[in-house]
C-alpha cells in the first residue's frame, strides 16, 4: 500500500477507538492538515483583493485573508456593495488512492468551508454546491476516484448565491472570512457500513442508540458494547437483527451503577457498535457519550440528573488572531481551562457551531453547552435551513455537554425549523431563541437591573439571558455583576446567564501594519473589543472579578474584626459537589515597607482547614484555628481549591492593627520657628527640616514641595474633587506640635476644610473634612502632578488592577508595583492599566522623575485615584468612559461606576449608582506625605 505524503506532512490514518482489524474500521486520510499548526500546501487562485489573479500556494486549513489573499471584512461591511468582500478562491490538490481501496467506498469530508463550495474530483462534480459556511458536509466519491494519482479541485465563493445564507452568516457582528478553514479528509469504509449513531443515555441507566447503516442486507446484525474509555466492558453485549428497509435500527439496554456525566464530574463512556454478517464483523464504529438527563421544570429552572444547575456562562467565538476561525484542539483546551479558571460552567456557541474538538473538550473537561445554528438577526430560508440543521445536529448530537439547541440569534430564527432538531436528536433537547421569550425561557439580551427585579416579582418564565453585561472596552462583565448575580441567586426561577463575550475578536491584518512595522490587531472599532480576555488571552480586570463572584465556594465576608474567632461562613453553590471534597488553606502574611525593594508578602504562618461537609446549596462554617498571634500579621489569605486541585479563589483581608504610619523619619522632630516661615504677598513658605512647603494664599492650595534633593511639583490641592468652592479663610500659625496651615472653603451648601501639620523631618500631615450635597460621580480630594514626570507606583492595597464602584471584587490585598503606562482596555491589550482607581490603599509610593514620595492613608480613605484613564479612540459615547476627577492624584471616598455598551452605569444596580453622603455627616480623613522617600535599592 503506497500513500502520497504532501509537503512532508505525515498522513494521519485515524482508526476508530476499538481498532482491532483495519478491514473492519473506517480509515481517515487527511488531504489537508489537521489544524492551524499542521497545514498542507495546496495550489490556490484568488480572483480579487490581495495576491489575486495568479496561481500560488496556500495553507489548508486556513482562512485565505490570514494567508494574504482576498479582502478582510467585518460582517456589517458586507451589507453594502461598496464595502463587502465577495472574492472567489480556487483550490487544486493531488492525492493518491491505493490499489487495495478497490471494493471500498470513499467519502470526502469538509469540516468547514466559507461559504459556497463546489467540489470536483478528476474533472467531475462530486455533487451539488454546498451552501453554508459553518457546518460539516461530505460527498461520496467512490465512482470518481481511481488507483494512483487523483486531482481534487474546489471552488469556494465567499459570498453565497443564497441571499438568506449571506445575510444570516455574513452580515452579523463578527469577522467574516473565506476559504477551507477546517480539515478536509477522506473516509474509507466497507461497502456495507455504519454511517453514524445517535445516542440517548439517561441518568437512570437507560441507554438507547439509533444506528444508521448503509446498504445492509437481510441476516445482518447490529450489536453494541458499552465500555469505559480505557476499553473495559460495561454490561453485556446487546444486539438486534437489521431490517434493510428501515432507515435506522435502535438498540436499547439498561445499565446499573453507572457514573453520570455533569460539568462537575464529566464521566464519559464509549459504545462500540458492530455490523456483523455470516462471516463475522463487517464494520465497527465507536462513539463517546455520557449518561445524563436534562430536565426543564416550568417556572423553576434547569435540572441535570435531578439537581438544579445555575449556568455561569460566557459566549465564545471560534477565533485566533493569526489564523481566524482555523484553530486547534490546544486552543480549545486553553479556552475551556480559562473559562473554568473564572469558575464558569457553561458556554454558548456564538453564533455558529464550533470545531468538533471544542465540543470534545467540553465533554471531557466539563462545560455545559448551548450549540447554535447561525442566524445573526437574519434567518436562513427553510429549504437550506433544514439541511444545515441536520448537518449541525448529526455532527453534535452525541455530546453530553449540549443542553440546548439555539435556532439562530436575535431574530435570526426560522420558526419553521424549530421542530427539525428533534428529528435528528433522540434526546429531544429543547430549542431556544436567544433574545426571545420562547419554550418557557426568557433569554432577553442586555437586561438592566430593574428588569431583573421585575422578572423575579412578576414573571413565570425561566430567566436565562443568553447575552448580558456586554464587555465593551473596560465596561460590563465584572462591572455590575455583583448586584446581578446576588439577585439571580435569590431569583425564584433564574438559571444563570451568559456574559458577552469571552475574548476580544482581534484579527491580525496581513494587508497593513503599524507605523513601527508591528502587526495590527484589528477589533473593528468598537464592534469587537468586548472580551474578558484579549485576543491572545490577556486577562482584563473582570477576569478576577468574575472568578470571585462565580466561585462555587462563596464567601461574602468583607473584613475581619479585631476579635476575629477564625470562623468564616461559606456557601456551597455547587450542584453535585460536597465541600468536603474541596480543600481550604490559610496564610498569615506581613508586607514589605515602602522603602523595601521587594513586593513579596512575608509568610508568618500557614495551615490547612479541617474538611467540612457542606452539601450543595447549603451554608456552613469554616474554622481556621489560627494561632493566638494571628493579629500580629497584616493580612489573612484563605484559598479554596476544587476536587481536582484547581484554585477556585483566594480571599484576602487586612488585619486590623495599630497605626502603621511612621511617627518620625528622623531623629529631629522640632516644629518650624518663625524664622522658618515666610509670608510674602500671596505666597506662604514653610521650611520644616529638609522640606520646604509653598502655599498659594489666594487658593489655599499647596503649590510645591522642595526636599533636600529636588522639587516635588505636587500642586493645586487639596481640592474637593469635581466641586468648585470659594476660599472662605486661610490661616497659619505655630501650634503645640508643629506649624499649622488651615484653609476653609464653602459654596452651594458644600463645605471643605484642609488642615496641614508641618513638623521638621516628619511626614506632612493633612487632616481634612468635607460636606457635599447631592449626587456625585466621585467624592474625595485631589492634587495635580505633571503626568509626564510620573514613572510608576508601588502600593499596599488591592491590586494589581484598577477598580470601579461596581467592580470591586476579585483584587488581592498586598504590595503591588506598576510602571507608568497609558494603556487602554481593548485597544492596547496590555494589562494591568496604570491609570484609574485602586482600592484599600494604605500607602502608595509615587515614583517620579523628580524623586519618589510616599503617601499614607487612614482607613477612612478607601480609594486612590491615579491620573485619568484615556477614552478609547473608538468610543462613540461615555457609557464605558465615566466622568473622572480632573486632578492627577486623588484620595477618594466615593468613586464612579462604569456601564456597558448599551447601558449607562445607573441601570446596572445598587452599586452602580452615584455617590451621596449619608445623612450629610461630614467625611473626614488623614493623609501623611513623606517627601524624604528615596528609591529602594535593587535586589
Amino acid at each position: 500500500m503506497r500513500f502520497f505524503w504532501p509537503s512532508g506532512l505525515l498522513f494521519l490514518l485515524l482508526l476508530s477507538l476499538s481498532d482491532l482489524v483495519s478491514a473492519q474500521q473506517s480509515q481517515r486520510v487527511y488531504l489537508s492538515g489537521t489544524d492551524k499548526d499542521h497545514t498542507v500546501q495546496w495550489d490556490f487562485f484568488c480572483d480579487k483583493g490581495m495576491n489575486s489573479g495568479k496561481w500560488s500556494k496556500i495553507a489548508v486549513p486556513a482562512n485565505w485573508e490570514l494567508q494574504g489573499f482576498g479582502k478582510y471584512s467585518y460582517g456589517v461591511q458586507n451589507r453594502q456593495d461598496s464595502t463587502k468582500a465577495d472574492e472567489t478562491g480556487r483550490y487544486k490538490h493531488s492525492f493518491e488512492v491505493p490499489k487495495d481501496w478497490k471494493g471500498k467506498r470513499v467519502f470526502i469530508v469538509f469540516a468547514g468551508s466559507m461559504t459556497d463550495t463546489e467540489v470536483n474530483i478528476n474533472g467531475k462534480s462530486a455533487g451539488a454546491t454546498h451552501q453554508g459556511g459553518f457546518t460539516q458536509f461530505q460527498y461520496e466519491i467512490t465512482s470518481l476516484v481511481k488507483p494512483g494519482r487523483n486531482l481534487l479541485e474546489v471552488t469556494v465563493h465567499k459570498e453565497s448565491a443564497n441571499r438568506s445564507i449571506d445575510v444570516a452568516e455574513r452580515h452579523g457582528d463578527f469577522w467574516t472570512f473565506g476559504g477551507i478553514y477546517r480539515p478536509v479528509y477522506l473516509e474509507v469504509v466497507p461497502p456495507q457500513f455504519i454511517e453514524r449513531v445517535a445516542i440517548d443515555a439517561q441518568a437512570d441507566g437507560m441507554f438507547s442508540v439509533d444506528i444508521f447503516s448503509s446498504k445492509t442486507s437481510t441476516g445482518q446484525t447490529l450489536e453494541a458494547q458499552v465500555q469505559t474509555l480505557t476499553g473495559q466492558n460495561v454490561g453485556p453485549v446487546f444486539s438486534a437483527t437489521i431490517n434493510p428497509t428501515d432507515e435506522k435500527t435502535t438498540l436499547k439496554q439498561a445499565f446499573k451503577n453507572i457514573d453520570l456525566w455533569n460539568a462537575e464530574r464529566p464521566n464519559l463512556y464509549q459504545v462500540v457498535v458492530s455490523l456483523t454478517g455470516p462471516r463475522g464483523v463487517i464494520h465497527r464504529h465507536a462513539q463517546r457519550f455520557g449518561f445524563r438527563t436534562i430536565e426543564v421544570r416550568k417556572s423553576d429552572g434547569i435540572y441535570v440528573n435531578g439537581q438544579k444547575v445555575m449556568l455561569r456562562g460566557v459566549n465564545r467565538h471560534t477565533f485566533v488572531p493569526e489564523t481566524g476561525r482555523t484553530t486547534s484542539k490546544a486552543i480549545s483546551i486553553a479556552d475551556v481551562k480559562l473559562m473554568q479558571d473564572m469558575n464558569m460552567n457553561a458556554v454558548r456557541m456564538s453564533h455558529y457551531p464550533p470545531d468538533v474538538h471544542f465540543m470534545d473538550v467540553c465533554d471531557s473537561l466539563g462545560l455545559y453547552v448551548l450549540d447554535e445554528l447561525t442566524g445573526w438577526q437574519n434567518k436562513y430560508d427553510t429549504l437550506v435551513g433544514r439541511k444545515l440543521v441536520k448537518e449541525l445536529v448529526v455532527r453534535d448530537v452525541n455530546h453530553p455537554s449540549i443542553l440546548f439547541w439555539d435556532n439562530g440569534n436575535e431574530g435570526g430564527w426560522n420558526r419553521s425549523l424549530d421542530g427539525d432538531y428533534a428529528l435528528h436528536d433522540p434526546q429531544k433537547r429543547l430549542v431556544l431563541h436567544p433574545w426571545e421569550r420562547f419554550n418557557g425561557f426568557d433569554t432577553k439580551h442586555y437586561l438592566n437591573y430593574d428588569y431583573l427585579v421585575n422578572s423575579a416579582l412578576y414573571d413565570a418564565d425561566i430567566l436565562m439571558p443568553t447575552e448580558f453585561m456586554h464587555g465593551l472596552f473596560d465596561g460590563g462583565h465584572g462591572a455590575g455583576l455583583d448586584d446581578f448575580w446576588s439577585l439571580m441567586l435569590k431569583h425564584p426561577h433564574s438559571s444563570g446567564g451568559f456574559l458577552w463575550v469571552f475574548a476580544d475578536e482581534g484579527v491580525v491584518r496581513t494587508d497593513k501594519k503599524n507605523p513601527d512595522g508591528s502587526a495590527i490587531i484589528d477589533v473593528f472599532g468598537n464592534y469587537a473589543p468586548d472580551g474578558i480576555v484579549g485576543p491572545h488571552h490577556e486577562k482584563e480586570a473582570s477576569f478576577y472579578t468574575i472568578k470571585e463572584l462565580w466561585s462555587p465556594v462563596r464567601i461574602t465576608r468583607t473584613g475581619l474584626p479585631w476579635q476575629f474567632d477564625g470562623k468564616i461562613e461559606v456557601e456551597n453553590h455547587y450542584s453535585f459537589t460536597n465541600l468536603s471534597q474541596c480543600q481550604f488553606s490559610w496564610q498569615l502574611v506581613s508586607f514589605p515597607k515602602p522603602t523595601d525593594p521587594s513586593t513579596q508578602a512575608i509568610m508568618n504562618g500557614s495551615g490547612k482547614v479541617a474538611n467540612v461537609a457542606i452539601p450543595p446549596g447549603e451554608t456552613g462554617y469554616l474554622r481556621l484555628n489560627l494561632p493566638a498571634s494571628w493579629n500580629n500579621s497584616e493580612a489573612l489569605y484563605l484559598t479554596a481549591t476544587d476536587p481536582n486541585g484547581r484554585e477556585l479563589f483566594t480571599w484576602s483581608w487586612p488585619i486590623p492593627a495599630p497605626e502603621q504610619v511612621p511617627v518620625t523619619t528622623a531623629a529631629s522632630s522640632s516644629a518650624p520657628t518663625a524664622a522658618d516661615v515666610t509670608d510674602s504677598g500671596n505666597v506662604l513658605t514653610v521650611k520644616a527640616g529638609s522640606q520646604t512647603y509653598t502655599f498659594d494664599k489666594t487658593t489655599g492650595y499647596l503649590v510645591n514641595v522642595i526636599n533636600a534633593v529636588s522639587e516635588i511639583p505636587l500642586t493645586n490641592g487639596p481640592t474637593l474633587a469635581g466641586i468648585k468652592l470659594a476660599l472662605k479663610s486661610f490661616r497659619h500659625f505655630l501650634g503645640k506640635t508643629g506649624y499649622e496651615v488651615v484653609a476653609e472653603y464653602e459654596g452651594n451648601r458644600n463645605q471643605f476644610t484642609a488642615h496641614w501639620l508641618l513638623v521638621a523631618n516628619q511626614p506632612a500631615e493633612l487632616t481634612y473634612s468635607y460636606s457635599q450635597r447631592g449626587e456625585a460621580d466621585f467624592m474625595g480630594i485631589t492634587f495635580d502632578y505633571p503626568e509626564p514626570l510620573i514613572t510608576g507606583m508601588k502600593w499596599l492595597g488591592r491590586g494589581p488592577y484598577r477598580v470601579w464602584k461596581n467592580r470591586l471584587k476579585g483584587m488581592k490585598y498586598g504590595v503591588w508595583h506598576k510602571d507608568y503606562n497609558d494603556f487602554v482596555t481593548g485597544e492596547d491589550f496590555q494589562y494591568p492599566e496604570f491609570k484609574g482607581y485602586h482600592a484599600d490603599v494604605k500607602w502608595v509610593v509615587i515614583e517620579t522623575k523628580q524623586g519618589n514620595f510616599t503617601v499614607y492613608a487612614d482607613d477612612k480613605i478607601p480609594f486612590l485615584q491615579m491620573l485619568q484613564p484615556r477614552k478609547p479612540k473608538a468610543a462613540n459615547n461615555d457609557k464605558t468612559s465615566p466622568a473622572f476627577p480632573t486632578g492627577s492624584i486623588g484620595f477618594m471616598n466615593g468613586i464612579g461606576a462604569i456601564g456597558t455598551k448599551f447601558q449607562t452605569a445607573d441601570q446596572m444596580g445598587p452599586h452602580s449608582q452615584k455617590n451621596t453622603m449619608l445623612n450629610y455627616t461630614p467625611i473626614t480623613g488623614t493623609l501623611r506625605f513623606d517627601f524624604t522617600t528615596k528609591p529602594p535599592k535593587a535586589n
